[in-house]
């Protein structure tokens, strides 16, 4: 019963944050096209500057807390409370020190206009600091389905706001209202729907406790958050701003499926790793599942848009896109696998193992900054190569040692994948060959999507992969009816 009350939850979770994921990247990716055909190259080059100040400025208002709030057994008021003003005051702190750094950033990219786009687009810290507590608390309560309402309907809102903003000729500021009203919106619909409200109070002994836990992930947060978002930064300081644009999209397109699908990962299995992480055995069957259930997913999707790229640039953007083409295609090689690396490592947090995951995250940090270190003079396709290289040579470590510490051998992780990459190779054929059929990007896409699908669950089917093989019988009588 107890098993059946652990899949049940997980499979609740992992469809409505599904329904979270999808709807708001749906959305984002249908608002980005809109404005990519309204605004230059350049304006999202000048906003992809900032992104690196953005990312990590977001989740120093965390600090770790909330996965802290999740994974604590007992969770008081009094800690969710403290948890709230402690975020209040990063996020007023991290607004002034950014404030009063604007200038410098600007001078440091050669772009004085960026200094007043810089104090606007930063008023994103206050605001999300005042929402974060309440995301936690339905994370830990497995709310996933309001969470997914909030997300959706707050993308909807600041994908109004972007398109309205763009449609009146102010540029560049479309995208940072877009930005900003993404924030105020879940902002007021988390106060809603969330019927909890902070006390006036701050407890040191809970925030010891918290931060005990939250610290290395903090400390990794900011290593991994920086080196994510290091390479548009470095593209920026050193190449045109139409330049930047051009990777800016590529690197928000080859990241955006991988996002999608590492999100739903980490937001529905971390708690069900959590309930299971004192019973290893059950905890390693989870996690294999989880992993093929993923890899099941992410390879053929990441390999197909790798091949279908000029059309789906063409047809979304338009062609003056598509310089993004080739830099968007080495991205999503290392993306295809990234939920390898979410698995274990979501694993073994919910385990209690911070320094390993910590340990683990800096050395694939360090072999990516000798990648840059050894390929930025080479231009951007090489700076692109050597990241895919270190990050797939780091993630052969990951699952030998996250594997040890949740009885999940590298070997058990790999043995089910034959037959997805197989299925996949043999699609990406197919593909190449309907590509061939006609130079219209509109027409040829829903062709390719359905046939390639169609063609890799075939041959999933005939490989005797077991996933593949539990949907077809799942499906089969709806498809006979």
């Amino acid at each position: 019963m107890m098993n059946d009350s652990i899949e049940k939850k997980t499979l609740k979770s992992v469809a409505w944050t599904t329904v979270d994921r999808f709807g708001a990247l749906a959305i984002q990716f249908i608002v980005t096209s809109v404005l990519a055909r309204l605004l230059e190259p350049a304006d999202f080059g000048m906003v992809g500057m900032l992104a690196l100040f953005m990312a990590v400025g977001s989740l120093l208002i965390d600090s770790g807390f909330s996965h802290a709030l999740i994974q604590k057994e007992n969770v008081s008021n009094l800690d969710y409370s403290t948890v709230f003003l402690t975020n209040i005051l990063i996020g007023i702190t991290l607004y002034g020190v950014l404030f009063i750094a604007a200038p410098g950033i600007a001078c440091f990219f050669n772009a004085p206009q960026l200094t007043t786009f810089a104090r606007t687009i930063f008023l994103m810290f206050p605001i999300n600091a005042l929402c974060v507590v309440h995301l936690a608390k339905l994370t830990r309560e497995l709310q996933f389905k309001t969470i997914a309402k909030i997300s959706i309907y707050s993308a909807l809102v600041s994908g109004g706001v972007g398109i309205s903003v763009a449609l009146c000729g102010y540029g560049i500021w479309a995208l940072i209202f877009q930005q900003l009203s993404l924030y105020v919106s879940r902002v007021i619909l988390y106060w809603l729907f969330v019927r909890w409200y902070p006390a006036t109070w701050f407890n040191r002994r809970s925030f010891r406790t918290l931060w005990k836990f939250s610290m290395n992930l903090l400390g990794t947060g900011v290593i991994v958050t920086i080196f994510d978002n290091i390479y548009v930064f470095i593209v920026g300081r050193f190449f045109p701003l139409d330049v930047t644009g051009y990777f800016n999209q590529a690197w928000q397109m080859g990241t955006m499926l991988p996002s999608l699908i590492t999100g739903v990962v980490s937001k529905a299995a971390f708690p069900i790793f959590c309930q299971v992480n004192k019973q290893r055995n059950q905890l390693s069957d989870i996690s294999r599942k989880t992993l093929h259930a993923n890899l099941f997913i992410s390879i053929p999707c990441m390999f197909g848009v790798m091949v279908m790229a000029p059309n789906i640039f063409t047809a979304f953007f338009s062609e003056k896109w598509l310089p993004s083409v080739p830099l968007f295609r080495i991205i999503c090689i290392y993306g295809a696998f990234t939920p390898v690396r979410v698995v274990n490592t979501d694993a073994i947090k919910a385990c209690g193992k911070g320094k390993l995951y910590l340990g683990l995250e800096t050395f694939q940090r360090c072999l990516v900054l000798i990648s840059i270190l050894l390929s930025i003079k080479q231009g951007i396709p090489s700076l692109l190569w050597g990241r895919t290289i270190a990050c797939l040579a780091a993630l052969l470590i990951d699952m030998y040692l996250c594997g040890k510490a949740i009885c999940l051998p590298m070997h058990k992780q790999l043995q089910e994948q034959w037959r997805v990459v197989v299925a996949t190779l043999f699609m990406m054929l197919v593909l190449y060959s309907i590509d061939k059929l006609a130079d219209a990007p509109f027409l040829i896409l829903p062709i390719q999507c359905i046939i390639g699908a169609i063609s890799y669950f075939a041959a999933c089917c005939l490989l005797r992969d077991e996933l593949a093989i539990r949907l077809y019988h799942k499906f089969r009588p709806y498809v006979h009816n």
